[in-house]
């Protein structure tokens, strides 16, 4: 899934980067872009199963993602 992921990430999104962090516990995409943090992806895993993906686009909601990514604190 990840690699997918950084693949459509190097053709669509040249300038952004994807990092794999953790956020609340579980594991998620952040993609930086040169105005800061563009978006966030949280893979929910219950048994070993991806059972929800939650995506956040809204620059409102990721406001507090980069207050906080300047202090690395995702948690």
């Amino acid at each position: 899934m990840a690699r997918f992921l950084f693949a459509i990430q190097r053709q669509r999104l040249p300038t952004d980067r994807a990092h794999l962090v953790e956020i609340n516990g579980q594991p998620s995409i952040l993609v930086r872009g040169e105005n800061g943090i563009q978006g966030v992806m949280t893979f929910e895993i219950r048994e070993g199963y991806i059972q929800s993906i939650y995506a956040i686009r809204n620059s409102e909601k990721l406001k507090q993602f980069n207050k906080d990514a300047t202090h690395q604190s995702f948690v």
